[in-house]
């Protein structure tokens, strides 16, 4: 079977499937570590690893809509969940994701 270059094997197999496991391939979400999105993780690791203090840091993600906060947050929450953290000491802490819509909150 002719592989592309640009293609990892997974998505080489998925080209020689069916049509409709083709579709559900690019349809399903995956996670693409673009540089920004590499950094954003890599500072909410920080603050998870953060001492306890009075006033912690926090971060807010803002951007327009599809442009992969919701998938950024999720990622974050799978990688602690399975303890993959940007070393492998346990993490203890425990994790609090908030989302809200612009529709949801007001500038004053």
């Amino acid at each position: 079977m002719f592989k592309p270059s640009h293609l990892t094997d997974e998505a080489a197999n998925v080209l020689a499937g069916a049509i409709d496991e083709r579709v559900y391939f690019v349809q399903s979400k995956r996670w693409i570590a673009y540089p920004k999105a590499v950094l954003i993780l890599d500072h909410l690791n920080k603050l998870l690893k953060h001492p306890r203090t009075t006033r912690m840091p926090s971060l807010i993600v803002y951007g327009d809509s599809g442009m992969g906060k919701s998938m950024l947050v999720d990622k974050f929450k799978a990688d602690c969940a399975a303890g993959r953290a940007t070393d492998s000491t346990p993490n203890p802490n425990k994790l609090l994701v908030i989302e809200l819509s612009c529709s949801s909150w007001h500038l004053i």
